[in-house]
């Protein structure tokens, strides 16, 4: 372990977040070995615009890893230190912690809740799941599913930042048919105009590569102020096959809603699991009801979140 590698904050990485960066190095590498190896069979003048903007990304991408390693990745400059016990959605957080998390990660959850710029509550998350009503669909193609999902975004009143700059983000897996993607991207930030993104003006924030697309679209949030971010997708699944969302933020108060059509609701066997890395298990569903055609399975989660926490849903339609 690199004995100068800190945090945004200056303090030193424990080893975990260490050896997380050094696998994230390693795999970065090795995509961009294969990005360069494509690249190779082309000129700066005929070299495809995506595979040189994919390239420029992952270079960049791993430039910052091995400046984290360093102890030199750009730091977080607090306005003064935050008093958590002043927020609601903090102190829930930190009351759940103090329950369920190690002692020996109690310190690493502390900086990565308490000192994060942002954090989310009212996560909302929407999947319809249909069977692809064409005659003979292709294999990657058997099931239809329609998502919405929309989040109310905070910046923390203790950065030092007045305006920061951060991005609303949707992956469409490798896996997946080519013609899956995101439709809308619309973020209401306060003090900010509205951003309302579709089709071509959409397209311009993706990032194809070998891991599937990644959209990332741009914003300003204000300290202390918040952002409302919706997004609609449509894309098309195998007859097995799972949808999974997290947040990547501190969040609380999510909840996901599952809509199967009734006359085929039998065929698709369901399973929704809490995608948290110590502790995976089946997750019930907290209501279920029939409105317009559809079976709707209501999924809530009161407890607080972390980031990379969340849902995973898997279904395998016969």
């Amino acid at each position: 372990m690199d004995e100068h590698a800190v945090d945004s904050q200056g303090q030193p990485l424990d080893a975990w977040e260490v050896s997380t960066i050094e696998r994230q190095l390693d795999q970065g590498k090795k995509l961009l070995a294969v990005l360069e190896e494509q690249a190779a069979a082309f000129t700066t003048l005929t070299i495809p615009a995506d595979l040189q903007v994919n390239l420029e990304n992952q270079r960049a991408k791993i430039a910052h890893l091995e400046l984290r390693l360093a102890g030199q990745a750009p730091r977080l400059e607090l306005k003064e230190l935050p008093d958590w016990t002043g927020s609601r959605t903090l102190r829930e957080i930190m009351d759940y912690l103090s329950l369920y998390c190690e002692p020996s990660l109690v310190n690493a959850v502390m900086k990565q809740v308490v000192l994060a710029p942002t954090f989310r509550r009212t996560f909302r998350w929407n999947v319809a799941l249909q069977p692809n009503r064409r005659r003979t669909p292709p294999a990657d193609e058997a099931v239809q599913a329609n998502i919405g999902y929309s989040f109310e975004q905070f910046a923390s009143a203790h950065i030092a930042e007045e305006l920061m700059r951060t991005s609303a983000v949707y992956h469409v897996q490798s896996q997946l048919s080519q013609r899956g993607k995101l439709v809308r991207m619309a973020i209401d930030s306060q003090g900010e105009l509205p951003i309302d993104l579709r089709g071509v003006g959409l397209e311009r924030y993706a990032d194809r590569s070998a891991y599937g697309c990644f959209y990332r679209v741009p914003f300003n949030l204000r300290r202390g102020q918040s952002a409302e971010v919706r997004a609609e997708v449509d894309v098309f699944h195998p007859a097995r096959s799972e949808e999974i969302l997290v947040t990547y933020y501190p969040c609380t108060d999510y909840t996901a809603t599952v809509r199967l059509p009734v006359r085929d609701a039998q065929r698709f066997q369901l399973r929704v699991e809490f995608w948290h890395p110590s502790r995976p298990g089946e997750w019930m569903a907290d209501e279920v009801a029939t409105q317009d055609g559809f079976e709707v399975s209501t999924y809530r989660i009161t407890e607080p979140l972390l980031p990379y926490q969340g849902l995973r849903i898997a279904w395998h339609y016969q």
